[in-house]
């Protein structure tokens, strides 16, 4: 929820492309509750359309400096 947020432009940006309220979706962020199937499907399907655009490369492979070992 959080990643759609970022790509999405913010809560707010994400709430507005979703229609559902900014407090629904913080309380999802914040894993104080669960959405609902079907906005949880809705944000799966937004990721994927980011996820399948240029320039916008999964996480690992934006990475420019390696995680130090632990």
């Amino acid at each position: 929820m959080a990643r759609a947020a970022e790509l999405a432009g913010g809560v707010r940006a994400l709430s507005v492309r979703l229609r559902i309220p900014v407090v629904d979706l913080m309380r999802w962020i914040q894993g104080e509750k669960k959405p609902p199937m079907g906005v949880f499907l809705r944000i799966v399907d937004f990721l994927l359309e980011q996820g399948s655009r240029p320039g916008f490369p999964p996480e690992r492979e934006r990475r420019k400096t390696p995680r130090p070992a632990k």
